[in-house]
Formats: structure tokens, sequence, C-alpha cells
């Protein structure tokens, strides 16, 4: 799956019938609000997210990087670094959800 998550976050989409936008969240919770799910597609971005626009091209790099070193769910690894810059720092440029 991590590989999956990896990909689309390079391309903005995955083809993909066995997971759906959610299935990608619940593994990776930074994902909520940046993707969704596309009926021919399988998950894409949400295209109105500034995580996804050209000038954040730096930190998504830096999120694939990170993830591409880290095991997901495994706070031993890298995957611990994310989530401390998720929560404490940039957020690598992912918008704070609005609360209702």
């Amino acid at each position: 799956m991590k590989n999956l998550i990896i990909t689309l976050l390079r391309k903005g989409s995955v083809r993909t019938s066995k997971y759906t936008a959610e299935d990608l969240a619940k593994r990776f919770y930074p994902l909520r609000g940046i993707i969704r799910d596309c009926d021919l597609l399988g998950v894409r971005c949400v295209e109105d997210s500034p995580f996804w626009h050209p000038d954040n091209n730096d930190n998504r790099t830096a999120l694939i990087h990170d993830l591409a070193k880290a095991r997901l769910g495994d706070v031993r690894s890298n995957y611990y670094f994310i989530l401390v810059r998720f929560e404490k720092g940039d957020r690598y440029g992912i918008p704070q959800p609005q609360r209702a």
C-alpha cells in the first residue's frame, strides 16, 4: 500500500479497484482532505487543495522521499518524523482540515 500512496503523491491519481480514498487515508491519515474517489481513475487528488499546487512541489517531493524511507505505522522508523512534521511543522503544505 505504501507504493500505491507514493504513486498517488507523484502522479496525483492512481488506478485501483482494491482500495478507496478512505482506505488509503485510514492507513496514512495525512491524506485526508487531499484525495477523493473517482469512478474512472480509482483515487485522485482534490484539485483545489493547496498541497497539489506547483508552488508546493518541494513539500510534496519531501513527503514522497520521507515516506519511501519509512514503514507505515511503525513509529520506530522514519514514519515518526513524518508525523512530527505533519503535526508540529509545516504539514508538508497540507492544509488543516476545516472544522464543522
